[in-house]
């Protein structure tokens, strides 16, 4: 695990580590714009505002949102699985779905699934 911090930002890498059930909770400030991305596996954001951008090649990802309205630009989909984005009344299964949503909020929001689900809720 490797941290770098260079005033306000911060860059953590993780790699190594067992192959199954390894699982690693993350505790930053409620407001952070976020940058993931996986090769695989799972992974649930929760409770954090700001502008979120997300990738996984293979897994689950579950992204809970707050309001809907704080968000000026979504974009999200899935190349092979589902996409559930009930807070958008969107909800997708099969190869290459997506959907793109502009509205008056601050926040952006980009997530992409490789091959998996891909759930937005409130």
């Amino acid at each position: 695990m490797k941290l770098k911090v260079s005033g306000s930002r911060g860059e953590l890498n993780i790699s190594g580590g067992p192959r199954n059930d390894f699982r690693i909770i993350l505790e930053v400030p409620k407001v952070v714009d976020l940058h993931l991305r996986m090769p695989f596996g799972d992974a649930t954001v929760e409770r954090l505002s700001g502008d979120k951008d997300i990738e996984i090649h293979a897994g689950d990802l579950t992204v809970d949102l707050g309001d809907a309205n704080d968000y000026g630009h979504v974009e999200a989909s899935v190349m092979s699985g589902d996409l559930d984005a009930a807070p958008f009344n969107v909800s997708k299964s099969g190869l290459f779905r997506s959907f793109e949503k502009d509205g008056n909020g601050k926040y952006r929001l980009h997530a992409h699934v490789g091959a998996g689900d891909l759930t937005l809720r409130d």
